[in-house]
């Protein structure tokens, strides 16, 4: 019931990135169980690092929980880190940057929730 909770919060909750950083990449994940690259917020990061210390506090989770908790804030980190990297070098062509290189391949290839 927490993950749902917590799912419903980080979809309703304000985007903060205008256009995706992955378009065009081949999405290699059924639909139903993609993790939208939107969902990689700084309000969603803090929010699954919250769940995981209810879930150690509580000792009490479903198998998928803290797993699908740590890939938010992974990707996260990986969008930041593609962030940083196309404001040093400018909006052209950052595709071939390989810190979002590194987090399209995550999107695209690791980012789906386990249920």
């Amino acid at each position: 019931m927490k993950f749902v909770t917590f799912l419903i919060m980080v979809l309703l909750s304000p985007l903060v990135v205008a256009d995706e950083l992955c378009q065009g990449w081949e999405k290699k994940i059924e639909p139903d169980m993609q993790m939208a690259e939107a969902i990689f917020t700084h309000e969603a990061a803090k929010a699954a690092n919250k769940a995981l210390g209810e879930l150690i506090e509580t000792g009490r989770f479903d198998w998928f929980e803290p797993l699908n908790q740590q890939k938010i804030i992974y990707g996260y980190l990986l969008k930041t880190q593609a962030q940083k990297a196309i404001d040093l070098n400018g909006k052209q062509d950052i595709q071939s940057l390989r810190e979002v290189q590194e987090f399209c391949r995550f999107l695209v290839e690791e980012a789906f929730y386990y249920d």
